[in-house]
């Protein structure tokens, strides 16, 4: 009941409070009208705290995360689109998934379009003491990321092999009849052998680089992992079993969590994270103020954007990581190195020079 009070959503505005914390639709407007989706539906939350640095660099990590782009310094109802990257984004729209005094959790939910369309959900959670974005390695211990993935294998194996079951019971049945339907049989033949060559993939794998890719949600009394279905576009009608929900309840969940996952999932204590990775970095490149946000994968490369804060254009980066060394390029749009970045990573810093003529120092930090 109390942890309820945090929560009060006015649909009648679309605005949701809790203590001091405000989460506000801004409607993004269409201004790239020569692009073949124009004109696009989209809204991107703005958040509000008494910290307005921690309010900011969620709202930068949001606006980066979905469009590419820098967040508006203020709140306001409308945003134009002309720095933001649209490129292949139809719809989106967000939905309030958590809000208490520790965390903040939104859903997008969207259109893309390449040579299809299609609708896709991104999740975000936050640590609103810190404004850090909430992210798996940082929460969870390597053991309990094997755990997990192994959990998510083991449920995949199940849905599966009910599905194939039911699949062929389904066939037999249509076998038997007096005049079995030619395309029915001939649809749930085709079904059960993309059913059948999922449930294989999943046999075969044997470690847990899937991790990566799931989604996570951070709910009140558990996580929800997300795992994307096993078809590609083409086949996906044919797939019976589709994306996969696997909840797993923080009890579960607390011996393999890191000292910080148990603090801010758990509510014990407080400890800091130092991790760069997955965060808005804010410094300066030479005398320029930049934001940043960097993502690694799991063969160690690293892509990342920043902005230099007068012009809020994206800029590309691409480059490896070694131990605590971080080597990044800076790509022109056919793709030659313009720049390069030398960095070394200090708990939450990253500090190091950037260089194309002239050899500018680089300081930056993570919330």
């Amino acid at each position: 009941m109390i942890r309820s009070l945090w929560l009060i959503l006015i649909v009648a505005w679309g605005i949701a409070h809790a203590a001091d914390v405000r989460v506000v639709p801004i409607t993004i407007l269409d201004k790239q009208q020569d692009g073949p989706l124009y004109p696009r539906s989209l809204r991107m939350p703005f958040i509000t705290l008494p910290d307005a640095a921690v309010a900011a660099d969620i709202n930068d990590r949001l606006f980066i995360g979905q469009l590419n782009g820098l967040a508006p310094a203020k709140l306001t109802d409308t945003l134009d689109s002309i720095n933001l990257r649209l490129d292949g984004l139809a719809e989106q729209d967000f939905e309030l998934v958590r809000l208490d005094r520790r965390i903040l959790s939104l859903r997008f939910d969207a259109e893309g379009c390449g040579a299809y369309c299609e609708s896709y959900s991104v999740a975000y959670s936050f640590d609103l003491k810190t404004g850090r974005k909430l992210n798996h390695t940082d929460l969870f211990t390597p053991s309990g990321m094997h755990m997990v993935a192994e959990k998510m294998r083991r449920e995949k194996q199940r849905l599966y092999r009910n599905q194939i079951a039911a699949l062929q019971k389904t066939f037999k049945a249509e076998q038997r009849k007096s005049t079995p339907n030619p395309d029915e049989l001939a649809d749930l033949q085709e079904r059960l052998e993309l059913n059948r060559e999922c449930a294989e993939r999943i046999h075969e794998q044997s470690d847990d680089r899937a991790a990566f890719h799931y989604r996570w949600s951070f709910l009140p009394q558990h996580a929800s992992l997300h795992a994307g279905r096993c078809s590609n576009h083409a086949s996906r009608a044919l797939d019976d079993v589709g994306d996969i929900e696997l909840p797993l309840h923080y009890a579960t969940l607390r011996p393999y969590m890191t000292a910080y996952g148990k603090s801010i999932l758990l509510d014990e204590g407080t400890v800091d994270i130092h991790n760069v990775y997955g965060q808005v970095l804010r410094g300066n490149l030479g005398k320029q103020p930049v934001v940043m946000l960097l993502e690694r994968h799991e063969d160690s490369s690293i892509s990342g954007t920043y902005f230099y804060s007068k012009y809020r254009k994206a800029i590309d980066l691409y480059g490896r990581v070694n131990g605590k060394r971080i080597e990044l390029d800076e790509r022109d749009p056919e793709g030659k190195i313009i720049a390069r970045m030398q960095l070394h990573m200090d708990g939450n810093r990253l500090r190091g020079t950037w260089q194309q003529h002239d050899l500018l120092p680089i300081d930056l930090h993570a919330p």
